[in-house]
């Protein structure tokens, strides 16, 4: 219960949300957001997995974001080097298709302490501007499901947030990077 308020105060303290919670219940709880990027798709892909250059350190276990790693590959660890040796698995990828999309599974922060079962999904599809400059529209799904004590509906509003925070850092170090 614990772990549910300080999702909470954390929704209530941070900045307005860009994500959008599209359901939830006692058992799962879907949220999405959509970004359109000034890069390719294969671009836009290959920044997404640098994810030390963009997660915030706020949520990690280290402190430090420059000890997160992505393998873009099936089986691949979404994970983070912890001092002294250790390690954190954050997701692992099921399917990567450069330039098209990742998905990965796992719960993110205290939700790996519960069964459950997490996917997200970030599909990246190729647009373009009115002047024919290439753009990418990403569209990032997470479905969490399972059974916690309270139900999971209260969670969503906790993630939500987190989730809208790190896309929200990831499309300033798009838009930074030449």
């Amino acid at each position: 219960m614990k772990t549910i308020l300080i999702f909470c105060l954390y929704a209530l303290f941070a900045s307005p949300a860009m994500a959008e919670v599209t359901w939830s219940n006692d058992s799962a709880f879907e949220i999405t957001i959509e970004r359109t990027l000034p890069v390719t798709p294969d671009e836009a892909y290959t920044r997404f997995t640098q994810i030390s250059r963009w997660w915030s350190a706020d949520h990690s276990y280290s402190g430090d974001a420059a000890n997160f790693y992505l393998q873009p590959t099936a089986g691949g660890c979404w994970c983070e080097n912890l001092p002294g040796g250790g390690s954190v698995e954050h997701m692992r990828v099921l399917h990567a298709s450069p330039g098209k999309l990742l998905r990965l599974s796992g719960g993110l922060g205290p939700l790996q302490d519960y069964p459950l079962a997490a996917i997200m999904s970030v599909n990246f599809i190729a647009t373009e501007t009115e002047d024919e400059e290439a753009q990418t529209r990403i569209t990032l799904i997470y479905r969490v499901s399972g059974d916690v004590e309270g139900g999971l509906a209260p969670w969503a509003s906790g993630v939500e947030p987190v989730i809208a925070e790190a896309i929200g850092l990831f499309e300033n170090y798009v838009r930074a990077e030449p």
